[in-house]
């Protein structure tokens, strides 16, 4: 597609613009609509700051900040028909919510905005039906749904009844920022010996990530480690809901030592660079974010077998591990931390599978996507 959406307004619209996978997902349509398109774009949502706001600054794309929907019925009510007048004034084409509450948000207002489409976008498997007035209005009014995974089109299809024809699968796109520091600067800036094993999870801790059986696995590794030189496990993430079950548990199992809690990390490059093994542990997913960027730093990769993992890490892939089984995860870990061929060749794999995930891949299908109902050649 050539440019067909220039100066075409487009919003993309988020709850937050704290770091995480949707915000990640959203810059990298941002960055694909502006500057390959030469679209309008501008991003709303209800609070605009966090780290992702800085990434989306440095493309000079306007941030907007929406009224709050908090409050009781009345205030959300006034609130609604608040944020209803101020898209319109600015009169979007194309609205592309990401995650749950902005989907039902945009999606029970758009038509009210003077929008010509809005893109329902599901970026998770599925973790909260309301059956709720927004929700039930949006899923009359939106044509057009998105799914990173065949899992989150599964929910689409089973709880909201949406037909399969309606859905498009648009893969998420991964790429690098340039390392703010390098990995030997990483290990020294958290005393990390430099021939030390470094294993890394990188997500929010949430209950929605399966850190905990990361943990007893983890607990198994170092039982079976030997007396040498115990490898050393990060979390890097935004302390959600779960961190003082973390510390807690990792004070209980002895771990202090061998287990590192970093918190948000914005030079995720760099901290990659400075590890030997990506792990992402977890309950429930589309496809996430954090293992495309293992892939694309070149790191081996052990996760757990749901869905959006295993199509993003392919059918055949060596290291899945059964969902809350701390053994198997264990095993697969210890097979990567004693095996240096074994490691290499699978973070060889990984690397070459990272361009399935262009972010040109993923700008152009959502460009096709808009373009049909738009009337756009």
């Amino acid at each position: 597609m050539k440019k067909n959406l220039e100066k075409l307004p487009v919003v993309i619209f988020l709850n937050s613009l704290e770091m995480g996978g949707a915000q990640r997902q959203a810059f990298l349509l941002a960055e694909y609509l502006r500057g390959h398109e030469k679209a309008a774009v501008q991003v709303w949502a209800f609070s605009i700051q966090g780290m992702a706001a800085e990434s989306f600054r440095s493309l000079a794309i306007p941030l907007v900040e929406a009224p709050s929907l908090n409050g009781n019925a009345v205030k959300k009510t006034i609130a609604l028909a608040a944020l209803t007048l101020r898209l319109r004034r600015i009169k979007p084409k194309i609205i592309v919510p990401f995650c749950d509450f902005p989907n039902k948000v945009c999606g029970a207002i758009w038509p009210l905005t003077g929008a010509d489409m809005c893109v329902w976008n599901q970026r998770d498997e599925g973790r909260e039906i309301t059956g709720k007035f927004l929700e039930r209005r949006a899923l009359r009014n939106v044509e057009t749904f998105v799914a990173n995974s065949q899992e989150g089109a599964s929910f689409l299809i089973r709880a909201f009844g949406v037909n399969r024809n309606r859905i498009a699968i648009i893969a998420n796109g991964v790429r690098l920022a340039q390392a703010e520091l390098s990995g030997r600067q990483w290990r020294e800036k958290l005393a990390i010996g430099a021939d030390a094993f470094v294993a890394v999870m990188t997500a929010n801790l949430t209950a929605f990530k399966d850190h905990m059986t990361l943990l007893r696995a983890w607990r198994l590794v170092l039982n079976r480690a030997g007396t040498g030189k115990r490898p050393l496990l990060l979390l890097a993430g935004k302390p959600v809901s779960t961190e003082t079950r973390i510390r807690d548990f990792v004070a209980e199992a002895a771990m202090a030592d061998s287990v590192k809690l970093i918190g948000q990390v914005r030079d995720v490059a760099g901290l990659l660079q400075a590890c030997d093994l990506g792990i992402f542990s977890s309950k429930f997913e589309g496809m996430p974010n954090s293992v495309l960027e293992y892939l694309a730093a070149g790191l081996p990769v052990v996760a757990t077998d749901i869905v959006g993992i295993r199509e993003a890490l392919g059918d055949d892939y060596p290291f899945l591990v059964a969902p809350e089984d701390p053994q198997m995860l264990a095993d697969k870990i210890l097979v990567l931390t004693h095996d240096e061929h074994a490691r290499r060749e699978n973070a060889a794999q990984n690397y070459l599978r990272a361009e399935n995930f262009s972010p040109a891949v993923m700008g152009e299908k959502y460009c096709r996507l808009f373009a049909q109902p738009l009337g756009i050649p």
